[in-house]
């Protein structure tokens, strides 16, 4: 899975997001789902949002947005707990 998601998000081969494409469609309208945002910085680097890219329906919420900041994949754990959140609600 961890060679899957690299592959996926690090190397951008989008049409991975085929693979779960199947269990999202499953789910219920009734169910919007509030997808967890990348940095504006991350989106012109990988040229889409690997998050987004799985909810290709209408179900979902863009709700939050988020701050430039260090990779977490950079960081270890302590180091991401200890890290400001850079999520924030949209205006509006």
């Amino acid at each position: 899975m961890k060679d899957y998601f690299s592959q996926y998000k690090f190397v951008g081969d989008y049409r991975l997001y085929q693979i779960f494409e199947p269990y999202f469609k499953s789910i219920s309208p009734k169910s919007p789902l509030v997808p967890i945002p990348i940095s504006p910085k991350r989106l012109e680097e990988r040229g889409f949002n690997q998050v987004t890219a799985f909810l290709q329906q209408d179900n979902f919420i863009e709700l939050l947005e988020k701050e430039n900041s260090v990779k977490q994949s950079s960081l270890n754990r302590k180091e991401r707990l200890e890290s400001p959140n850079p999520f924030r609600l949209k205006k509006g």
